[in-house]
């Protein structure tokens, strides 16, 4: 005769079970930290790398800005601030050649806010050849001089707080933008 054997967990395979579970959930929180730091810094410079490929589009294609021939500039850590980032159009003087950047802080710039916990790094900040601009038509990259620039590079890093310094070696991610109009993001 057969017997009927009852197929329930036993008490001790439930606790071993449930241990196993806690185990594992244990060793997995520290990396859920660690992925929305990511997240955020990635959602942050990917926001700012569709600003910079917007200029470049718009300078390219020649828009205008109130009737008027326009560049396209974008300035990162925009009055020295490493959470803070303009962009828009900026005129050239028509006596001098150079930007008329006073018009573009005052009345043409678009403002941007990066979260607390991302933000320039010093480099950037300190840089005089900030902001930058695309030429229009070619979409050519210049200094704030009207310098050409074979390439810009913005650093980011991640802060714990906001009042936290950022410097060049605790870049986590940096946008590097060309002459040719090639914008790419990196990790540090």
């Amino acid at each position: 005769m057969i017997k009927n054997k009852n197929h329930a967990f036993t008490l001790v395979e439930m606790m071993i079970s449930i241990a196993i579970i806690m185990i594992l959930t244990a060793s997995a929180v520290p990396f859920f930290k660690g992925m929305s730091k990511n997240q955020e810094l990635a959602q942050e410079v990917g926001k700012f790398y569709d600003t910079v490929t917007s200029m470049q589009i718009k300078s390219r294609s020649g828009i205008t800005h109130n009737n008027q021939k326009v560049w396209w500039a974008v300035d990162p850590c925009a009055n020295n601030d490493p959470h803070l980032y303009y962009y828009g159009p900026v005129t050239v003087n028509s006596t001098s050649g150079l930007f008329n950047w006073d018009i573009f802080y005052h009345s043409n710039k678009i403002v941007k806010t990066l979260s607390d916990n991302v933000k320039f790094s010093k480099g950037v900040c300190d840089s005089t050849g900030y902001p930058i601009a695309f030429e229009r038509l070619s979409g050519n990259l210049y200094d704030s001089n009207k310098k050409p620039l074979n390439e810009a590079t913005i650093q980011f890093c991640y802060v714990k707080n906001a009042d936290d310094e950022c410097s060049d070696l605790d870049a986590d991610k940096k946008v590097t933008i060309n002459q040719f109009g090639i914008t790419k993001i990196e990790d540090e």
